[in-house]
């Protein structure tokens, strides 16, 4: 970051690189304890601040908890607001804290009560917004935004001081901030930062499984920066969510600051809110798709996309809608946005695959949007780096809210949107006005004479052809009237009764798995953040026993 440099950790751990614009800061109270009030002291940390309040009320200690002791004050003649308003005004910060939260971070978490950051961000005239947990969140939070999870001071006054300030303890604190409309964002900016720091926390804090969960996808990036080597109790309790830097803040602080920035990418492989189809690379030699395969596919959904692209363009393992296929590319050399819109169950995913087989071989590169994704200056900016690119969207809500992010993009840019057959008919007027134009229309629904034969061959292939199947399923419009057929079939239905039957005696998997599919069943994505609001546990870990079976029903 600059040419400012300390002593390397003597720790393996220890980051070699830093991007503050991909990455997240999470603040504990143990940060802001070296800052000043306008009562000319250091903010209370941790169990600091119930001390206080024990003080005022003259009580035993550790006899009530924060929330009766605050309820109390308040109820009394004492005045609640003006002792918070004072130990957590902010009138002076130290160096460190102020380099340390000034760094462009891509987005800073924190349960503090003080306005120490935007203090700093003050001094240093930074222009960026600051949230509590119960302001209106925007659509698109900015870079640098700052996101109180347990209230400000500042919102806080005399009549709503426990409305606006979180002052819970444990089991209370966690329902509170996995029920927020904070968790979400806080969840997926995790699953797509390159890194996130947790400053200023300890086991006085609430457990910290309240903040992440089990997700070994990002336990190697996810970081906490502690004062020494904790103990053996807080060590085990990270483990499974991160790693530990045992400097302290302002060592942390100057390691920032010494870190070089990651070098620019030119490898689209390297982007994190959308994936390179690459069909060259996807096309492997492989041996022709078992029947085992062909059968999972049908029967459970089970799609491995680069199965899909090194069988293409024959129908040895999905029908390759060749038909379709070619007016869609027909149509979008015409336009700008390509619109496929189909009923539920007829195949949109997989059609976004095929058509991205067809496109890159007339020269474009195809990027599809990940679930749920943040949108990263860093993938804009190397996505800019290419020509001939179109960018795919499995949902169109995902579109309408990333398409205005992208106006940095090439002018010769594309974007191709699915969206359900209803929510296209009711929502007409938006999407001339929310989608790029010019802008054309195709149609999933329906089967092409062609496309039967092909289907018919892929359960001749899969052994799951019922002797009276051809008669049904030739009178069938669409693919889902395939599939529900199917489902008719004895065997198919033992098939999925066997694999079911076993996973939903598991209470808690029994929970996460029907949350998913009801989710599925309306057309939504499973968010995790989502499903432990729901479910109340953690999705990774009670899915993690069924992990082989798992992933071939909910993949």
């Amino acid at each position: 970051m600059s040419s400012t440099t300390i002593e390397e950790p003597a720790f393996s751990d220890s980051p070699h690189e830093l991007n503050p614009n991909g990455s997240i800061l999470f603040l504990g109270s143990g940060f802001s304890k070296e800052a000043k009030n306008i009562r000319k002291t250091h903010l209370p940390a941790g169990s600091a601040l119930k001390r206080e309040l024990e003080n005022i009320l003259s009580v035993p200690a550790d006899r009530y908890d924060l929330k009766v002791l605050a309820d109390e004050l308040n109820s009394s003649n004492h005045n609640l607001y003006q002792i918070l308003y004072e130990l957590f005004t902010v009138t002076e910060v130290a160096k460190y804290q102020s380099d340390l939260v000034s760094l462009p971070w891509m987005r800073l978490y924190t349960t503090n009560y003080d306005d120490s950051v935007e203090f700093s961000y003050s001094s240093k005239r930074i222009n960026a917004v600051s949230y509590s947990y119960n302001d209106v969140k925007p659509r698109r939070l900015k870079n640098r935004s700052v996101i109180h999870l347990h209230g400000t001071i500042r919102n806080a006054t005399e009549d709503n001081v426990l409305d606006q300030i979180v002052l819970n303890e444990t089991s209370y604190i966690r329902q509170h901030f996995e029920q927020s409309i904070w968790y979400d964002d806080f969840v997926r900016d995790i699953r797509f930062a390159d890194a996130c720091f947790f400053v200023g926390y300890s086991l006085n804090d609430y457990h910290i499984s309240a903040l992440l969960m089990q997700n070994p996808n990002t336990r190697e990036k996810i970081f906490f920066v502690t004062n020494g080597q904790p103990d053996r109790i807080f060590a085990n309790r990270i483990k499974p969510f991160g790693k530990v830097l045992p400097i302290g803040a302002e060592n942390f602080t100057r390691l920032c600051y010494s870190l070089p920035e990651p070098a620019p990418s030119i490898d689209p492989y390297n982007l994190k809110c959308f994936k390179f189809i690459d069909p060259h690379k996807d096309k492997h030699t492989l041996a022709p798709p078992t029947a085992l395969e062909i059968r999972n596919l049908v029967t459970f959904g089970t799609f491995n996309y680069k199965r899909c692209l090194s069988t293409l363009p024959k129908s040895d393992y999905v029908v390759a809608r060749q038909e379709i296929v070619s007016e869609s590319v027909e149509a979008l050399s015409k336009s700008k946005c390509l619109l496929i819109h189909s009923r539920i169950g007829n195949g949109k995913t997989i059609f976004l695959y095929i058509l991205s087989n067809t496109l890159s071989e007339h020269g474009y590169r195809c990027f599809m949007c990940r679930p749920n994704a943040v949108t990263l200056q860093q993938d804009i900016e190397l996505l800019k780096k290419f020509k001939k690119i179109i960018i795919i969207f499995d949902s169109y809500n995902a579109a309408v809210e990333t398409i205005p992010q992208l106006t940095d993009l090439p002018d010769d840019t594309k974007y191709i949107v699915t969206v359900r057959t209803g929510v296209q008919e009711v929502r007409l007027h938006e999407i001339q006005e929310k989608l790029p134009m010019p802008l054309e229309r195709v149609n999933l629904n329906g089967f092409r004479a062609q496309d039967v034969g092909d289907f018919l061959s892929l359960l001749d292939r899969s052994g799951v052809r019922a002797s009276n199947l051809e008669d049904v399923i030739s009178q069938c419009k669409d693919v889902r009237e395939v599939v529900v057929q199917l489902y008719d079939n004895s065997e198919i239905r033992q098939a999925i009764h066997r694999e079911l039957v076993p996973l939903l005696g598991d209470r808690e998997f029994g929970k996460v798995f029907v949350a998913i599919h009801l989710l599925k069943w309306i057309g939504q994505e499973a968010d995790p953040a989502f499903l432990r609001s729901v479910t109340r546990m953690d999705p990774y870990s009670a899915v993690a026993r069924f992990r082989e079976v798992v992933g071939d029903l909910l993949r």
